[in-house]
This record gives structure tokens, sequence and C-alpha cells, in this order.
């Protein structure tokens, strides 16, 4: 099953101030895309869940002889899969998988020194969890995730970390190392 939609548009307008005409446009595009495969069987269920959110926005303002421009890019790619497995006493297991990330990037130019900056996230995680044939949660297993934030900017400076998780303990932390350092 595969769902698809992108919007875009554009906004302009001007301002009449004391100082002059201030005109400003902007304009943007919107993508989201979503694909979901199925396996579905006597013992077993699988759902596989791929999803993309991207946004790209664009600001231009004119001030005379001044133009300032500023851009944005947007995204949210998100994977997610489900598999249940029934076993033969009518217990069952589901087992979760995810992956999620933001990513943003802006770019500022014309007053001033220009900027451009950047930050991800991302977040991967897995959990099995165990029932009983009247659907009840007897445990869990395989309980692990991990997140990595990195942020960046001109002229340079950088912050990264790191940190990992099992079975709902945190168990390593890290820092710097999406930077290069």
């Amino acid at each position: 099953m595969t769902t698809k939609s992108e919007r875009h548009f554009t906004l302009a307008g001007y301002v009449d101030t004391s100082h002059g005409r201030v005109e400003t446009t902007v304009a943007q595009t919107l993508s989201f895309s979503n694909r979901q495969d199925f396996v579905v069987g006597d013992t077993q269920y699988v759902q596989n869940i791929q999803q993309g959110t991207r946004i790209l926005s664009g600001t231009e303002t004119k001030n005379g002889h001044s133009i300032v421009l500023s851009g944005t890019q947007l995204s949210y790619p998100l994977t997610l899969e489900i598999t249940q497995i029934v076993n033969a006493d009518g217990s069952f297991s589901q087992t979760t998988n995810s992956d999620q990330t933001f990513d943003s990037r802006e770019i500022h130019a014309g007053q001033g020194i220009p900027s451009l900056s950047s930050v991800s996230n991302t977040v991967q995680s897995k959990d099995t969890l165990l029932f009983s044939a009247a659907g009840a949660v007897t445990g869990f297993r395989d309980r692990d995730s991990s997140q990595s934030y990195v942020s960046r900017d001109v002229p340079g400076t950088c912050t990264s970390r790191s940190i990992t998780a099992h079975d709902g303990l945190l168990t390593g932390v890290t820092d710097g190392d999406g930077c290069g350092h």
C-alpha cells in the first residue's frame, strides 16, 4: 500500500513603511509518502512501514536595494517494522523495530554574516513483548535503543551526543563522535 502527497505554495506581498516598501515572498514545498507492506498468515503477522515527510521553505525579503534570503529544509523519515509470531500453545510475541530521524538545515544571507546550521537526531529502538494465550503481557526481551544527536553551524560550532540503552537501562553516553573529533 503506497500513499504520496506533494503540495506547493507561494505567498507574496508588501508593506509600505516610513523607510520605503518591504516586499516578502515565501515559497514552500511539502512532500509526504507512506508505504506499508503486510504478511498475514495463521501464525505470523508482519507490517513494514516506510514513511517520509520533507519540507522545503524559502523566504526572500526586499527593502530598497537590500535583499535577505533564508531557507529551511526539514526531513522526518520513519521506518517501523512490527512482527507477531503465534506459538503452538496460543501464546505469542510481538517485535517492534523503529528507526526515526529528524534532519534540519537552515541558511540565512543578505544582512550581516551569512549563517548555516544543521541538526540531525536519530532514534533506533527494538523491543519484543511476550503475551499469554489470553493476551496478557508476560514479559519482554531484546529491548535495545540508541539515539544520536548532532548540531552544527558556521563558523564551526558542533555539539554531538550518542546514548544507548538495554532493557530500559542507560548503557552508554558518548560526546563529540558526530563532530569528527
